[in-house]
């Protein structure tokens, strides 16, 4: 009676162990279970995060490109206005310059020719008063004679 009793004890007392484990193994594969999950849960939000981050600043980073850029294009635009104004003026310039020198020309080869004009008139005027004066002198000794 005792050895059966003692035997149903430890028999019990095994099984009891046995359960005990295995609710223990249970809930221990449901804790890294958990664990696990919980883990990579967290590395997909972190790869997410930076992923996210990684793409904002490439995004920056190609806005500041555009706008070095667009700075660039600016410079060089004014610039290439600003030397074809200077060319403008330079030719502008040269352009009033050579109609200074073509009209001083022009004015001088006129007063030249006005000059010429008036020494051959007066030349001819001359000419003509001694002509006269000759005539006149020529008719007073006639008429004295």
């Amino acid at each position: 009676e005792y050895k059966s009793t003692k035997s149903q004890a430890v028999e019990e007392q095994i099984q009891e162990q046995k359960c005990t484990k295995s609710q223990a193994i249970k809930e221990q594969i449901q804790e890294q279970k958990c664990t696990k999950s919980q883990a990579v849960e967290e590395q997909i939000q972190e790869q997410k995060c930076t992923k996210s981050q990684a793409i904002k600043e490439q995004i920056q980073e190609q806005n500041q490109a555009i706008k070095e850029q667009i700075q660039e294009q600016k410079c060089t635009k004014s610039q290439a206005v600003e030397e074809q104004i200077q060319e403008q003026k330079c030719t502008k310039s040269q352009a009033v310059e050579e109609q200074i020198q073509e009209q001083k020309c022009t004015k001088s080869q006129a007063i030249k020719e006005q000059i010429q004009e008036q020494k051959c008139t007066k030349s001819q005027a001359v000419e003509e008063q001694i002509q006269e004066q000759k005539c006149t002198k020529s008719q007073a000794i006639k008429e004295q004679i």
